[in-house]
């Protein structure tokens, strides 16, 4: 999910180790995993469009 500065130091503050992925970067990841499969089962051309959000 997304998160705020504030959280940021909430988390440093408790010595917690984070790791704040948009939801792009960790949701492509299986839409494209899920296009490979496809196009390896049924023969299918696939394509992935990437456009990053910048977040």
């Amino acid at each position: 999910g997304e998160t705020s500065h504030a959280q940021f130091w909430d988390a440093s503050d408790y010595g917690l180790n984070l790791i704040y992925a948009g939801h792009y970067a960790t949701e492509t990841v299986g839409v494209q995993a899920l296009g490979q499969h496809l196009q390896e089962k049924f023969t299918l051309e696939t394509r992935f469009f990437d456009f990053p959000t910048g977040m």
